[in-house]
Formats: C-alpha cells, structure tokens, sequence
C-alpha cells in the first residue's frame, strides 16, 4: 500500500475538501427501468424491472448512472438495501433475479476513487426483509428480517466497512 492510499477516508481529508469547495452532497436512488424499445403493451406491467443507481448533483443539476455491482450487469439484486457511509454506498444483500436465492454479499462504493469494491459477506446464514441503518461513518446495522426458511429473526448485527 503507498503512503496516499487510505487518505480519503480520514476525516481530516474530507475537512479539507470541504474548506476548500470541492466536496458536494449528492442524491442516490434507485430507479426502475424497463426497456423502453420494446412494445410491452399490457405486458409492461408484468414485466419485472431492473433496478439502477441513480446520482443527482444539486450544484450542477445533472443526472448520472452509477456503474453496475460487480458481477450484476443485469441490475441490483431484488429486495437488496442501501446504506449511505461517509464517503461510500453499501449495497447489502437481496435476492438473485434469476434464483431467486438470497444473497449475503454486500458492495462497497467508493465516491472518490469511482469504483466498486466486495466486502466480506454478512455472517450469520441467509437473511431478507431486515432493517438496515447506518451510522453515516463506518459502521451497518441490521436487525430483525428472516431467514432462509422463514423464519423471524430477533437479532441485529454490526458491519463494519472498514
């Protein structure tokens, strides 16, 4: 590791991009797509959508699509959530969309460097439907959901990104 990696994740670098004008708040949401050269007719609603990243920048007023989740070109996954920390997005879990299997993968993105990073995978067996919060820092809470055979879970857990 060079001695600059990891500096973006200081709170005193973020500091300085602020004092200096070059940090901005940005709005991400996802949104639904469907394809819009095919004729869907009644179909459209049967349709199930794939779901993007979208970023809104207040100060420029531009609109932008974030790069797909590693290995998932086709849109996030069905039912995953989103956690917004410091400088990164987390994606964390839902459903594959063609298995239908529950996923306890979780991604990582990174505003400054533009990219997607893997973290390690949620412990604790398969989970969907949960609550999921951050501390706007480093850290993930999810609580509640159920698992694999659906079952209620009572338990919450903490992720730290970093």
């Amino acid at each position: 590791m060079s001695e600059l990696e990891g500096r973006d994740e200081l709170p005193e670098f973020r500091q300085r991009r602020k004092v200096a004008n070059v940090s901005q708040l940005v709005l991400v949401m996802t949104q639904a797509q469907v394809d819009p050269t095919h004729n869907y007719g009644f179909m459209k609603y049967l349709t199930t959508p794939v779901y993007r990243l979208t970023i809104y920048e207040e100060q420029t007023g531009g609109w932008s699509e974030l790069p797909p989740l590693l290995g998932f070109s086709d849109g996030l996954p069905m039912f995953c959530h989103l956690a917004a920390l410091g400088l990164n997005l987390v994606v964390i879990g839902g459903w594959n969309q063609v298995t239908w299997e529950v996923s306890n993968a979780l991604f990582i993105y990174n505003f400054l460097s533009a990219k997607w990073r893997r973290g390690t995978d949620m412990s604790g067996g398969h989970r969907s439907f949960y609550a999921c919060a951050s501390d706007s820092n480093r850290t993930v809470f999810i609580a509640s959901g159920h698992d694999y055979n659906k079952n209620a879970l009572r338990s919450v857990m903490m992720y730290d990104v970093t």
